[in-house]
């Protein structure tokens, strides 16, 4: 059992990044054998938006870096690799600062930008800024060819905190909630973990869960867990405990739950596949909430059920 409890914003959503493919290939290699990934805590951080763009026309995003970050920032946008764009960049008084297409870079005073093909085969734009580049900045995306139009584009995450305010920079408009998993919560058998307020006699899914679907529209988060003011050890202290919110918080909780069910398997010399392990641990979970039937965004399939997986 392997918990990993980090993870950024950018990258594909498709689960081809290397470090998924090489999640995949590991729990597939051997039987019991699983990886536990955190959901992430960006629901709510505006860092995620989407659109369709029709051949001829273009849409604006407003990205809103605040005063006082002294950290770079980075705007990602994926698209199809049937499709063609060209990427803008416009300050506050709609002055151009750089137009590219595929295959071209800008280096211009505080952004660097590059336009390429990904590995997977779609497009990937890319702006990078520098620090202290307070503003709205208008991205500005235009359709050349749009066999499909649909974008993504993702608020790399920036940790900086400068007296103690958090200046993550988001996107003013439009703001899409969904598709905000972290960059590696998107590979086909990992397990992906949102949290909900265990403290909560209703059990609320906590609002800085991270919401799926994946881009390419496969269901993830799979499941949640309290993840919600979660008493664990401090592990830079020799014996203070720690009390914090997050999916970091929930997916340790998944990884135990299923670190029990191996050494069960262990026990009466059982070797189950990922492909049983997941569906043990899903086909187990606890409803209402959530309210609806199937799948949910945030939940997944559910809450875990220690006792019946």
């Amino acid at each position: 059992m392997i918990n990993i409890s980090l993870g950024t914003y950018g990258g594909p959503h498709d689960g081809t990044s290397l470090v998924e493919q090489g999640i995949d290939g590991l729990v597939m290699e051997q039987t019991n054998r699983a990886v536990v990934i955190a959901a992430g805590n960006a629901f709510d951080d505006r860092i995620h938006a989407s659109g369709t763009i029709t051949e001829g026309s273009f849409t604006d995003l407003h990205w809103e870096v605040f005063e006082g970050d002294t950290t770079n920032n980075e705007v990602e946008i994926w698209y199809s690799g049937e499709d063609e764009f060209r990427i803008e960049l416009l300050n506050r008084d709609h002055q151009s600062i750089f137009n590219i297409g595929v295959g071209e870079k800008a280096d211009s005073p505080g952004f660097f930008a590059a336009h390429t093909k990904g590995s997977n085969g779609d497009h990937q734009a890319m702006i990078f800024s520098g620090s202290g580049l307070a503003g709205v900045w208008i991205v500005r995306i235009h359709g050349v060819k749009a066999a499909h139009g649909t974008f993504h584009a993702w608020i790399e995450r920036d940790d900086n905190r400068n007296l103690h305010k958090f200046n993550q920079s988001r996107f003013q408009s439009p703001v899409d909630n969904t598709c905000t998993l972290g960059s590696i919560c998107c590979g086909q058998k990992s397990i992906v973990v949102g949290s909900y307020n265990g403290k909560d006699p209703s059990l609320p899914i906590s609002y800085f869960s991270s919401a799926g679907p994946t881009r390419d529209g496969r269901q993830k988060p799979e499941i949640s867990a309290p993840g919600h003011f979660i008493i664990a050890a401090c592990s830079r202290t020799i014996n203070e405990p720690k009390i914090d919110s997050g999916t970091s918080m929930a997916a340790p909780v998944v990884t135990g739950v299923i670190a029990l069910m191996l050494a069960e398997a262990v026990k009466y010399d059982l070797k189950l596949s990922i492909d049983e392990i997941r569906r043990l641990l899903f086909s187990t979970t606890k409803r209402n909430p959530p309210a609806e039937q199937g799948w949910n965004n945030q939940y997944g399939n559910g809450r875990v059920n220690a006792v019946a997986a």
